[in-house]
This record gives structure tokens, sequence and C-alpha cells, in this order.
């Protein structure tokens, strides 16, 4: 993604395709308790908190992989910017 569609992203949503599916994640809407599940190692806590009730049901339906929660959690923070780049502080 360049930097003006991550521009574009911010205050709207922003939408991953995995497979035949479609998911819409607000990046301004990823919480701080979302990011310390990641940071704790609780992948599938941390990405309900993202999708949501609903998308994670359609997402879990799919009856993913270990390979492919790695592969669509990279996608989704890909998508929204954020990447391995870790927090930078305000200045």
């Amino acid at each position: 993604m360049s930097t003006a569609q991550k521009a574009a992203a911010i205050g709207s949503t922003v939408t991953i395709v995995y497979g035949d599916e479609s998911y819409e994640i607000d990046p301004e809407g990823i919480t701080l308790d979302a990011l310390e599940a990641f940071e704790s190692d609780k992948y599938i806590a941390g990405l309900k908190l993202i999708l949501g009730e609903e998308q994670y049901a359609r997402y879990k339906a799919k009856h993913p992989r270990v390979v492919d929660l790695e592969q669509f959690i990279q996608a989704m923070f890909a998508a929204v910017g954020k990447g391995n780049s870790g927090a930078s502080s305000p200045s």
C-alpha cells in the first residue's frame, strides 16, 4: 500500500480481501486492548477485537489453519499501515 493509500485510509475503513471474503477495518478504531492482545501473543482475541463478532464469525467459518491466521493478520496490519514498523512516540 502506498503512502497516499495509507493516508486515504485514515479516518475511513480499509477493505481486506482474503480468499473470497472482504473484511472492513477502521484503522482508527483499533483499540489498545487489541494491540495488547497481540503483544501478549493472544492473536485470536486481538483479531476478534479488530474484526468484531460478525466478521470474525465469517472468518472462522472458513476453517482457517494456523498458517492462514498468520497470513491474514499480516495482511490486516499491512492494510491498516501498522506492518512491523512498531509504534512511534508522539513528538
